[in-house]
């Protein structure tokens, strides 16, 4: 893993893993001490659940975060370093129990987290397949609230969900007021739900990138902006041998 200063270019080293493992959708910690990244043993990448390593930069400590059973999928920091989400799958699928959810766990957790902790898709039917922290204090639209005040300042969690399945477009968005229950909006991407990534910055603006092909054609790799519920394109890639893989 490397670190690339935006400003001047320069690439450091941060950290080498062992040879059988794999690093994938690296994300920094907001005060830039640890780094969170999903990893699996390489030897065994196709039927072995992803988790997430945790890791202190300055000293190279880590901690392992999985859930029985399940493969991470997307990881996130809330604002304030505090807590975690993890998006988390199912290979062997067999009901309901194993539907594709989240999880949001402390940020200095560490093992194997209950599987009683993973949250399904506010909507029924549908299944979560990338789970992103917003500053949710500037967030706008009315919230839907299962009763009482609803409570405002602190980071949103947003949801992308395939329904009913994790390859059928489009993708929904659904911003989740702190982590649920309650909803704040929902809207559909027009792009498919597999391989979305979500990032978000301090402002509360979602960067969205995923297909609009689903596998039925060449693919055309799109980038959206979301600010709440509104979208606009930044970037459409329609070179068959070029991917948008993630962003930050």
């Amino acid at each position: 893993m490397y670190r690339l200063s935006a400003v001047t270019g320069q690439v450091r080293s941060l950290f080498t893993v062992v040879s059988d493992m794999t690093i994938r959708e690296p994300a920094v910690s907001p005060d830039g001490d640890s780094v969170a990244y999903l990893s699996q043993p390489c030897t065994a990448a196709a039927g072995h659940p992803r988790t997430v390593t945790v890791r202190a930069v300055a000293t190279g400590r880590e901690r392992r975060i999985s859930v029985p059973s399940a493969s991470a999928g997307h990881v996130s920091w809330r604002g304030d370093d505090a807590e975690l989400a993890i998006a988390v799958s199912f290979p062997g699928q067999q009901g309901g129990a194993d539907a594709a959810g989240y999880v949001v766990v402390p940020a200095d957790a560490d093992g194997a987290q209950p599987r009683r902790t993973v949250r399904p898709a506010p909507d029924p039917g549908c299944l979560v397949t990338a789970a992103a922290f917003v500053a949710g204090a500037v967030s706008s639209g009315g919230a839907v609230s299962s009763g009482g005040a609803v409570a405002t300042g602190a980071d949103d969690i947003v949801l992308a969900e395939g329904c009913p399945d994790l390859v059928t477009p489009p993708a929904r968005l659904v911003q989740r007021v702190g982590s649920g229950p309650d909803v704040r909006w929902h809207a559909s991407t027009g792009l498919c739900p597999n391989g979305m990534t979500l990032a978000s910055n301090p402002q509360g603006r979602l960067i969205v990138t995923s297909t609009a092909s689903c596998g039925d054609r060449e693919p055309v790799d799109v980038m959206q902006v979301w600010d709440a519920q509104h979208s606009r394109e930044i970037g459409r890639y329609v070179n068959p041998m070029q991917f948008v893989t993630g962003s930050t």
